[in-house]
């Protein structure tokens, strides 16, 4: 079933994948509610301008798919909405519930790294290390902590068959293939929200 989405991402050099992404959609893509190739350029307004638009944009949507790029630590206003995605609103008498996020890495054969001297070269390296027994993790200090410490979060409690982390890290090529897949699997996770343990900061 379809769910009404909005994409959170630098443009800079997020704008193509958010473009890929909406193509993926398909006939789903009329529940896109965020910015597009159309959008009004929204920079040069006043902040709380910037915030009210882009408010009006998530409210009433269900997922947030947010585009895990190099520079997006940079950016003004991601972190902002992820929060606000995570927030309970209410507006003349309607409420607007916690979205589902699901993040999205981007390929970057710039900053890509190679694994093993050259072996395996991986266009998603950007965001990992190595850990001293050999095994990859993400790198904090290029995620906003709302992103980081919305994994691993899941409480003690909660159904066994409930995935361990309310936001779940995908890599591109995987997201395309299949976007409803994610896209599904965040809003259930939201229909369940308490079985989470949620930091909106």
């Amino acid at each position: 079933m379809a769910r009404k989405t909005f994409i959170s991402y630098k443009y800079s050099e997020a704008q193509n994948l958010r473009d890929k992404i909406i193509s993926k959609l398909g006939d789903d893509a009329k529940y896109y509610r965020g910015e597009d190739g159309y959008s009004e350029n929204l920079s040069s307004y006043k902040a709380e301008t910037i915030k009210n638009r882009l408010s009006d944009m998530i409210w009433g949507t269900s997922v947030t798919i947010v585009i895990l790029s190099p520079q997006m630590i940079f950016s003004n206003w991601i972190e902002w909405e992820l929060k606000y995605s995570l927030r309970v609103q209410s507006r003349n008498g309607r409420s607007s519930y916690a979205n589902g996020i699901v993040a999205v890495i981007q390929k970057d054969k710039n900053t890509a790294t190679y694994i093993q001297a050259g072996i395996n070269f991986d266009p998603y390296g950007w965001l990992k290390k190595r850990n001293i027994d050999g095994s990859f993790s993400y790198r904090k200090e290029l995620l906003f902590p709302v992103i980081y410490n919305n994994r691993f979060n899941k409480k003690d409690n909660a159904e066994s068959n409930l995935p361990r982390d309310y936001i779940e890290i995908v890599n591109e090529d995987s997201f395309l293939k299949n976007p409803g897949n994610y896209i599904e699997s965040a809003y259930q996770k939201s229909q369940l929200i308490d079985s989470y343990v949620i930091t909106k900061q």
